[in-house]
């Protein structure tokens, strides 16, 4: 009884870090279910639960958002090209009538800004490497803790086969 308990707990905690549902840890009855065993190598466990992690999608978010303020970053003294247009309506004196339309267009390049564009561009392309580091370290984190929950899982289910056999 407490290898079979063990072994629950056991599996509820690698499909907990795997991002899985284990419908069969979650029934209350110990039956046979419960005693499927996991993803057959380490390996594929690691594959199907490193990147369903919560915080590696978040690490990975953080990476997408961390891309785009370099691209902005190094886009920012680019030459611009900007369609400017207003409406107004008033009141018609003369020759004048009472709606008129604005439009235009504005070109800016900037000549010198003193080199705060490109430190700019540097800081967030910095930026960018320290959030790539931390998701290769989120990942390496949640393969550790995949690793070591499945190894404790398969020596639980050896518990459980010589529990049986006595």
């Amino acid at each position: 009884v407490d290898a079979r308990r063990d072994v629950r707990a056991c599996r509820v905690r690698l499909f907990q870090l795997m991002g899985v549902p284990d419908t069969a840890a979650e029934s209350i009855d110990m039956s046979e279910a419960l005693l499927e065993r996991p993803p057959a190598s380490v390996d594929d466990a690691l594959q199907s639960g490193v990147e369903r992690r919560y915080e590696v999608r978040a690490a990975q978010a953080g990476v997408a958002e961390g891309r785009k303020r370099v691209d902005v970053a190094r886009l920012s003294s680019a030459p611009r090209l900007e369609l400017q247009s207003e409406y107004l309506q008033r009141t018609p004196t003369g020759v004048l009538q009472g709606h008129q339309w604005n439009t235009g267009f504005a070109l800016s390049v900037p000549l010198i800004d003193g080199g705060a564009a490109r430190v700019h561009a540097r800081r967030a392309y910095e930026a960018y490497q320290q959030l790539v580091a931390a998701l290769e370290q989120t990942r390496r984190q949640a393969r550790i803790e995949i690793g070591t929950c499945y190894e404790d899982l398969q020596a639980r289910y050896a518990d459980l086969g010589t529990s049986e056999e006595i």
